[in-house]
């Protein structure tokens, strides 16, 4: 209604952003929108400027967020500015095709900036890997700046700064901050904004009357007198750009940025690598509109990461018992600049029903399981391996509870707790007297990878089945039941009783009788298991169904001991499903590589920026 009664772009831009609220509640906007822009006359808004085809209007007209959007961002007079990131032709034309690219309509390319509006969503322009920042345009003076403001008759440095001062405050601040809101994702009243000016007067004309800081402190002064806002250099939540020269005199509001997490360096409290957290919130594939949940969040990195890179979801939780833990993931989330958009509970995921969240509410779940004793002795991470043996099938029966069927899990733990893992999904021929793991998820994936010089983990992706969840006590009776009886158990803890030769040739024996083609991979094996050969060893004897020697693997049943069960045959409990080796989504490069690349060039603003959380003493689990 609001569009059809507009019959002009000038009606438009004010009808609508008076009843914005109302239109944000009609689902079937995308209709009468396109209906109005293709109407006989043949113009659309502004002349036909930013008229849409129908398949882009029915898109935008299913969801408010797509109707608000498209309003927002047309109503605002001049829409954004990149700033290229080196100057030059060359880049200004990359910068322009760039945003073409990604579904903008450029306007107009000067030196060092490309004005633009997108055509489509509000993410559209985070793919810009040419431009250094992307801000909302407030201000565009373009007669004569320097007549205007620095070279006029009786100029002085408070007239120069008068006019600058009124010629910002004249400006219609409200459509511009309504976009910029929208797209870096601020949901803070204007009355507890805080914000800084930056200035540059790019020309030697009035150097001596006004200087860049003056002009910066004088704006900064009138704007907070205004509108309230409160002063902050150094993390604010607006950053106001202000810049003259010769062609034009311009003020932005800084909406995207370049991210400052590419190596971690929002961490507060160190967790697990950033690009490891990077490769597994990859592969869980998240969608708009998933639930995200890390029940063993720890310091939180997998949940800022995900949050990072797939702003696209609708909730991040996070969940740990232990409240120290908790506390250096706030502080990690405050330094991400991730307040508000990834929520903490302390809970025990070990209990059934420990985590505090209803049945089937989750799409994606990931975490970082405990890896065990033969990790904790090298630093890296904490619980034991035959802790496990109980721990993983509870944790798994709840992680079955709270996500959906057709939901993703993706953990990642130790190479060392592959037993315990193979166990619980054992084909244990009781599965019809009720749920069971194995019936509840189904494995799609394994990918093996080293996480320290002596660290080798695997990432294991699940499938949530349409099977009921199985009671925590229940998993746990069938993994263990699974890895007793009468069995060989060998000794995983490397001892250097024989050399490198020794090893070798025992290893190239089993290959031979074994899998002959696989003699040429001896060597490299032997690389990557440097300092553990004799892991190597009971994995190739476990893989071929191969007793091994006694000479070789010492007999016993302490923990850190491997049991390979004699009571279930071994082609059903040392197989898994699904597939194994590289994820879908690796393209052949270094995780590192990929990730780089694949990380959203800006971000909203605030979330580039180095946040300077607080400590405080309040419980974490107050949130």
């Amino acid at each position: 209604q609001v569009v059809q009664r507009s019959t002009s772009a000038t009606q438009l831009h004010a009808n609508s952003m008076a009843s914005l609220g109302a239109v944000a509640h009609v689902p079937e906007c995308g209709l009468c929108l396109w209906s109005w822009l293709r109407r006989p006359s043949g113009k659309g808004v502004a002349g036909g400027r930013c008229a849409l085809p129908l398949v882009e209007a029915v898109a935008l007209g299913r969801s408010c967020r797509g109707i608000r959007w498209w309003l927002l961002s047309h109503a605002a007079e001049f829409g954004f500015v990149g700033t290229l990131e080196r100057p030059g032709a060359d880049m200004q034309r990359k910068a322009a095709q760039e945003l073409e690219e990604l579904g903008c309509s450029v306007s107009e390319v000067v030196p060092g900036r490309v004005y633009f509006r997108p055509r489509g969503t509000p993410e559209a322009p985070r793919g810009a890997r040419a431009c250094g920042q992307i801000g909302v345009v407030v201000l565009r003076h373009c007669e004569d700046p320097i007549g205007t403001f620095l070279s006029f008759p009786g100029s002085s440095g408070d007239a120069c700064l008068a006019r600058i001062v009124d010629v910002v405050l004249a400006a219609d601040w409200s459509h511009p901050l309504e976009l910029w809101r929208y797209v870096a994702d601020c949901r803070l009243p204007s009355s507890a904004l805080s914000f800084r000016v930056r200035a540059k007067r790019a020309t030697k004309q009035g150097k001596d009357a006004v200087s860049s800081d003056a002009i910066a402190e004088a704006v900064g002064g009138a704007l907070a007198d205004k509108y309230g806002w409160q002063v902050n250099l150094s993390s604010p939540d607006l950053d106001i750009r202000l810049q003259l020269n010769r062609e034009e005199l311009l003020v932005s509001l800084s909406a995207l940025a370049p991210p400052l997490v590419g190596s971690g360096s929002y961490l507060e409290k160190a967790g697990l690598h950033p690009t490891i957290s990077w490769v597994i919130a990859k592969t869980l594939d998240i969608q708009p509109g998933d639930v995200v949940l890390d029940p063993m969040c720890g310091c939180g990195v997998l949940l800022c990461e995900a949050a990072i890179s797939w702003p696209c979801a609708r909730a991040f939780l996070g969940c740990d018992l232990d409240s120290g833990k908790l506390e250096g993931a706030t502080r990690n989330i405050l330094g991400a600049r991730l307040n508000g958009r990834v929520q903490l509970l302390r809970a025990n995921v070990g209990l059934h029903g420990g985590l505090p969240l209803p049945d089937a509410c989750v799409q994606r779940l990931m975490t970082d399981l405990p890896f065990g004793t033969a990790a904790w002795q090298r630093g890296t991470q904490f619980g034991s391996v035959d802790g496990n043996r109980t721990q993983y099938p509870s944790l798994l029966a709840e992680f079955a509870r709270v996500t959906q069927v057709g939901g993703r899990a993706v953990l990642l733990t130790d190479l060392d707790n592959t037993p315990v893992m193979r166990a619980c999904f054992t084909k244990s021929g009781e599965e019809d007297d009720g749920p069971s793991l194995r019936s509840a998820w189904t494995m799609e994936h394994r990918r093996t990878v080293r996480l320290s010089v002596k660290t080798d983990a695997c990432i294991y992706v699940l499938r949530r089945t349409a099977a009921k969840a199985p009671l925590p006590s229940r998993a746990v009776d069938a993994t263990v039941k699974a890895m007793q009886g009468p069995a060989v158990a060998v000794d995983l803890t490397d001892v250097p009783e024989h050399s490198l030769e020794f090893w070798r040739e025992h290893i190239t024996a089993l290959y031979a009788e074994s899998n002959p083609s696989k003699l040429g991979d001896v060597d490299a094996l032997l690389t990557w298991y440097r300092g553990r050969e004799k892991a190597l060893y009971v994995a190739v004897c476990a893989k071929y169904k191969v007793q091994p020697k006694p000479e070789l693997a010492n007999p016993g049943g302490a923990p850190g001991m491997l049991a390979i069960p004699s009571g279930v045959p071994g082609d059903r409990f040392w197989k898994f499903e699904g597939e194994v080796g590289r994820l879908p989504w690796e393209d052949g490069t270094c995780w590192h590589d990929q990730c780089a690349r694949e990380r959203p060039a800006l971000i909203p603003w605030s979330q580039s920026q180095r946040a300077k959380p607080a400590r405080t003493s309040a419980d974490p689990s107050d949130s």
